[in-house]
């Protein structure tokens, strides 16, 4: 390039003559081509159908509903005993009473159960090794355990919702232990928790169940129930599980009478709750007896009172 054309260049653009040099040899260099490179196609409405489409196929196996309906063809009154936090697999877990309780479930005409969550211990991650420690049987079982036990109350049990115990294979594995029992026992999986319609002869009631929610207090074990009646899921019936403290509480609602309820739990300790200073829980697992001519329900503390209560006034109508 003569040496004028880049004095001029320099002059204009306030640089060194070496600079505009620079600039202007390497404005003359060619820019290179990519005759074969891969572009994005111009119309992507193929892509979207397909998208749309596959996200539509790929739902219909996914069996977590928010909502499910259950419908008990009956002219006797029903109980529902609310359990949770199995936690099958820990050495700290009371089998004695988990199987004498599942025992009596089957032999109760007309009694059935809600498992709320926490059916394995489940401890898999490398965060919580003390849980790991305190396994009675590794995790593979721990899930033969939950399916075998589900197996026993085949016919009896109307919902199931996984805890964070049950979750943790979720956030390890993307496999939802809980998922595939439902799947297996054909019975509705509420995830982490939903509604119910329970139309138990000629009446209708709702129970909204979840393993754990939000507004949780030390002082109010029902509290949370409350809230969700409040801000989000309004229910005849509300049921948390997840903090192994039984409670039950009867409401006057919104003009109608509501309860609410937790269960407690088959492991009344381990290393966690007593770093904590929880004092160990029981396995105080509630029944909700419910009426199909009327709306009326009443509830009983334990399920051995409930199981008994229910086989009299079933007894006595019949």
């Amino acid at each position: 390039m003569p040496r004028e054309s880049v004095a001029a260049y320099a002059r204009e653009h306030g640089v060194s003559w070496h600079t505009a040099n620079r600039r202007l040899l390497a404005s003359e260099a060619p820019p290179p081509e990519f005759p074969d490179r891969k572009q994005f196609p111009e119309d992507s409405a193929d892509i979207r159908t397909a998208l749309l489409e596959w996200q539509r196929q790929v739902r219909k196996w996914d069996s977590q509903q928010d909502t499910a309906t259950v419908n008990i063809d009956t002219a006797l009154p029903i109980g529902i005993c609310e359990r949770g936090d199995w936690h099958l697999g820990s050495e700290h877990t009371d089998y004695k009473t988990f199987y004498a309780h599942q025992d009596l479930i089957v032999a109760t005409p007309g009694l059935y159960t809600f498992e709320n969550g926490d059916l394995h211990d489940g401890y898999i991650e490398g965060s919580k090794m003390t849980g790991v420690h305190e396994a009675l049987v590794r995790p593979r079982t721990q899930r033969h355990l939950v399916w075998d036990a589900l197996k026993q109350l085949r016919g009896k049990v109307l919902g199931l919702t996984k805890g964070q115990h049950d979750a943790w294979s979720v956030k390890s594995a993307d496999f939802d232990p809980t998922e595939w029992a439902a799947h297996d026992y054909e019975i509705p999986y509420l995830g982490h928790g939903g509604l119910l319609t329970l139309n138990i002869g000629e009446t209708t009631y709702t129970m909204h169940v979840r393993h754990r929610g939000r507004f949780n207090s030390s002082y109010n074990a029902t509290h949370s129930i409350k809230q969700i009646w409040r801000f989000s899921e309004d229910s005849d019936i509300g049921v948390h599980a997840d903090k192994h403290t039984p409670a039950m509480e009867f409401v006057e609602w919104k003009g109608a009478v509501r309860l609410a309820m937790r269960p407690g739990a088959y492991k009344p300790t381990d290393d966690f709750s007593q770093g904590y200073g929880f004092y160990p829980s029981r396995p105080i697992m509630p029944v909700i007896i419910l009426w199909p001519d009327r709306r009326h329900f009443e509830a009983h503390w334990t399920l051995e009172g409930g199981a008994e209560a229910l086989t009299r006034i079933r007894n006595a109508l019949s």
